[in-house]
């Protein structure tokens, strides 16, 4: 579902001091085929002494920057990423979420391996069930980077990790990855608070270099995607979806799907799950801001950053779409870059619908659903 993007360490990376920023995967353009997309999270569990002083760390920067990391070129993020399901005789936690074992996330240059979330789990959407809001972004308009979803005739939602090159195409529609109308990039509006170090308020809007006619819209069977606006909704043990075009397996030997992959993802406590990293990496997640969501083996891998969890809307008769998180980051390692263990963490869109009202500006603001 996009580029390159990844998650922050846990703990301290070989021959770097404990209060080094922390390191993120590659997306899916920066890892072995060169196009960083979606942000995964790398998590190195280093001995009890490097977790105590991490954790120390973490209390006194706050709980992203422990375990999350974008890049400066914003192509990873490196937030966690992945739906926490019990796999391989992983045991679950009191908590009902399964543990991690410890692993190695930094690769020979000094650098987290894994690239941008991918769904795992998922199975190729037919014909029936188009993606008329799910956006794909590509740097340089050849490598895949991000996912992203149109909410007017003139911009897209996106995680603020996948903007960084605004040398980026976007093509609108299609199951297909070369398929879809394509757009250029007009400009990039993070939102003021993103913190690349941290990974908080990973959210942007992206302005299309022209306004869609509605012709463009019926002819690429395009349509806006509505935010959902209620905190607690979804509510936890709740089912939404995830889709985007990113590895469909774990491990560097999955490849980019070429047509679009969806998976049902379950919904999780907010307290269970941040409860989880607290335990593991000493550091909480920003509830208000987050969403977790991840169960049974699905969940965001390399590609799939900037993408939607969403549902059909029953508001609107079954007839349209609504939206309840952005793929920001998730949990991962050189060995498993989309680690099934974890959750995928998403930025919630009822947290940030007023900014994003804001951001499309007075013109645009009433096509927002």
């Amino acid at each position: 579902m996009f580029r390159p993007g990844a998650p922050a360490r846990l703990g301290t990376v070989p021959g770097r001091p404990y209060d080094a920023p922390p390191y993120r995967p590659r997306t899916v353009g920066e890892t072995h085929w060169a196009a960083r997309s979606c942000v995964t999270v790398a998590v190195l569990l280093a001995s009890a002494l490097a977790v105590a002083v991490t954790g120390a760390a973490a209390r006194a920067v706050g709980v992203s920057s422990v375990f999350r990391y974008h890049p400066a070129d914003v192509q990873q993020t490196w937030r966690p990423a992945m739906s926490s399901a019990v796999e391989g005789g992983a045991l679950p936690a009191a908590d009902g979420l399964p543990l991690v074992a410890d692993r190695d996330a930094v690769d020979d240059a000094g650098e987290l391996d894994g690239g941008s979330e991918h769904v795992l789990g998922g199975r190729a959407l037919e014909w029936q069930e188009p993606m008329r809001f799910h956006i794909k972004l590509f740097r340089s308009g050849r490598s895949f980077n991000c996912g992203g979803t149109l909410i007017t005739r003139r911009h897209v939602l996106t995680a603020a990790h996948c903007t960084a090159n605004t040398n980026t195409t976007l093509r609108l529609g299609g199951l297909n990855l070369t398929e879809g109308l394509e757009v250029s990039f007009g400009r990039r509006i993070a939102h003021p608070e993103y913190n690349p170090a941290t990974s908080r308020s990973d959210v942007a809007v992206i302005e299309l270099s022209r306004e869609l006619t509605p012709k463009e819209m019926t002819t690429n069977n395009l349509e806006l995607v509505r935010l959902n606006r209620w905190p607690k909704v979804p509510a936890p043990g709740s089912k939404a979806s995830l889709t985007g075009w990113g590895y469909r397996t774990e491990g560097l030997s999955g490849m980019v799907v070429k047509l679009v992959v969806k998976a049902q993802l379950t919904v999780i406590d907010m307290e269970k799950c941040s409860a989880r990293y607290e335990r593991m990496f000493l550091v909480s997640l920003a509830k208000d801001q987050e969403l977790c969501a991840g169960l049974n083996g699905r969940r965001s891998c390399n590609g799939d950053s900037g993408g939607p969890l969403w549902s059909v809307d029953s508001s609107r008769g079954g007839k349209g779409f609504v939206q309840y998180g952005i793929v920001s980051t998730a949990v991962g390692s050189r060995s498993r870059p989309c680690d099934k263990t974890w959750p995928t963490i998403f930025m919630r869109t009822s947290y940030f619908y007023d900014w994003i009202a804001e951001a499309v500006g007075e013109q645009y603001k009433g096509q927002l659903l």
